[in-house]
């Protein structure tokens, strides 16, 4: 199996260079330490659900993890290696989804304020467009689109383990456009520099690129820590944070904004950079109940207007 288990690596040409190296952290760090010394054809299911039934980590990370080895098994039957897969039917621990967050403009500006100069483009540029935080701090000025106040979002990158920065196509694999306010457009064009179209928009205070986890650790937390500290001071109607608020938090709340500003879920999916709407749909279903609401006022008006009519014709739309 460990053979097998680099074999499998090695020839896994079509992987993006973050997940080559976040695979090749998880074959090192949980299979090849269990499945290692194993035989390929000795595998059954039983034994893999009870190695599953050890990983003593989050639900999620398990997933992740498992999901790493059920590649590999199917890699081995697509060689004629397995005749089946006896990865299927594993029971996994239940998933324990966060309940997403949306915050209120006033929210975010206290945040973005709290932030600094520095930082606050970044908040706004997050919370109003969903980017997310890998696809933001590898803006650069050419990316910028004045014209016509939009941004193209064409990379992303990733600091796998703390490793150097791994750059390369946004989470699904297509580049997009989005728009911009008017707002954060005076926001942005100013760290664009004209004669270094390469530059990147945000930097560290050193001037370079910004880690995510660095970001949320130095300037994010306590922003949001400071904005608390000061509604305690200011009394009851002070604008507060979520104690726990994550930068992707930020994210949903750009989805929520959008939903609320009218905007359809195609266009809502080609914002955020989902393949799918349905994706969308699945991730924010609750946004749209209000639609809901308007197909049935909207069909109440049309019969009530038309009791007798043909609810087709021309003149009872």
């Amino acid at each position: 199996m460990g053979d097998l288990l680099l074999l499998w690596q090695d020839s896994s040409l079509h992987w993006r260079a973050s997940t080559r190296i976040a695979a090749a952290s998880d074959i090192r760090a949980h299979l090849m330490p269990y499945w290692g010394h194993w035989q390929l054809e000795a595998i059954r299911r039983r034994d893999i659900q009870a190695w599953v039934a050890r990983l003593d980590y989050a639900p999620r990370t398990v997933d992740t993890i498992f999901g790493r080895f059920l590649a590999f098994l199917s890699w081995c039957v697509d060689e004629e290696l397995l005749q089946k897969n006896p990865g299927h039917k594993i029971r996994l621990p239940p998933p324990n989804p966060r309940e997403h967050v949306f915050l209120t403009v006033a929210q975010v500006r206290a945040l973005a304020d709290s932030a600094g100069e520095r930082h606050a483009p970044l908040i706004w540029l997050l919370a109003s467009t969903g980017l997310r935080i890998g696809e933001a701090v590898e803006l650069r000025g050419r990316d910028l689109q004045p014209e016509l106040r939009r941004l193209r979002v064409e990379r992303s990158v990733v600091f796998v383990n703390g490793g150097p920065a791994v750059v390369g196509p946004p989470k699904n694999g297509q580049p997009r456009s989005v728009a911009l306010t008017a707002q954060l457009m005076g926001l942005l064009q100013p760290l664009a520099a004209p004669h270094d179209p390469d530059r990147l928009l945000f930097t560290s205070a050193r001037g370079a690129q910004i880690r995510p986890n660095n970001f949320r650790r130095r300037s994010f937390t306590p922003a949001v820590l400071a904005v608390n500290a000061a509604a305690r001071d200011a009394g009851p109607q002070a604008v507060r944070l979520p104690e726990r608020l994550r930068v992707h938090d930020l994210r949903h709340t750009a989805a929520s904004w959008m939903v609320a500003s009218g905007a359809s879920v195609k266009v809502v999916q080609r914002m955020l950079g989902h393949a799918t709407a349905a994706i969308t749909l699945d991730t924010y279903a609750g946004l749209f109940d209000h639609e809901l609401d308007d197909v049935a006022r909207r069909l109440d008006r049309m019969l009530t207007d038309n009791p007798d009519g043909d609810a087709n014709r021309k003149d009872a739309r």
